[in-house]
């Protein structure tokens, strides 16, 4: 007899190794994980707690946006900014293996790629601010230290996560990138300032902005 924990994997199952998902799948995906298999693997926490809370008060990216803030966007002798950790794509690429492992579902290199890029969508616009109290009042006020955008590369084929500081487009710090297969050699790139979306035509997932497909991922 299944449980209702096995209906939902089944249901998800389904649609992951039919590739017939796309990002609004793909929240309720990583809720259903949060539920069952938080605080195993830290960059799937990063995202299925941002689903969960779209204003972060902590994780990787609010760190990394503060000491970013902390030290004055310093640069160290690797050449990267000092307290900013950002993602590594391969090791995500492995935790979501890993848990799809974990219930059942099948998956290619292709899957992998759609369920990064779903996710790098759901991000877009996530916001990270400290709540802070007033001693003396009582009264709350935040903190504001930035929010995540999402950038194009049509040329050289890339979606790529962006943390920006509080209304600073100086500040602006590369998070994390994924390869997509753009069709387009359009030597562009652009930061959406727009709401993106993946979008499921057939068995193939593509970006849509300001209701236009940019490119088959």
């Amino acid at each position: 007899m299944l449980n209702k924990k096995d209906i939902v994997i089944k249901h998800y199952k389904t649609i992951i190794e039919r590739r017939k998902f796309d990002e609004y799948d793909i929240r309720g995906f990583l809720m259903f994980i949060r539920n069952y298999h938080h605080n195993q693997y830290n960059y799937i926490d990063e995202f299925s707690d941002l689903v969960a809370h779209n204003i972060r008060e902590k994780g990787i990216i609010f760190d990394s946006l503060k000491n970013a803030k902390t030290y004055g966007y310093e640069v160290n002798s690797k050449g990267r900014i000092k307290g900013y950790k950002g993602l590594k794509i391969e090791t995500f690429k492995n935790q979501i293996k890993k848990i799809l492992r974990e219930l059942g579902i099948n998956y290619t290199k292709e899957t992998i790629k759609e369920l990064v890029v779903c996710i790098f969508s759901i991000t877009q616009d996530s916001e990270y601010m400290l709540t802070i109290e007033d001693g003396l009042t009582g009264r709350q006020g935040f903190l504001y230290y930035g929010k995540v955008k999402c950038l194009i590369d049509l040329y050289y084929q890339k979606l790529v996560l962006l943390t920006e500081e509080c209304k600073n487009s100086d500040k602006l710090v590369v998070f994390a990138e994924v390869n997509i297969n753009c069709d387009s050699k359009e030597e562009n790139f652009f930061i959406m300032d727009q709401g993106m979306e993946t979008v499921r035509i057939g068995t193939d997932l593509y970006i849509n902005y300001k209701n236009r497909i940019i490119c088959k991922v």
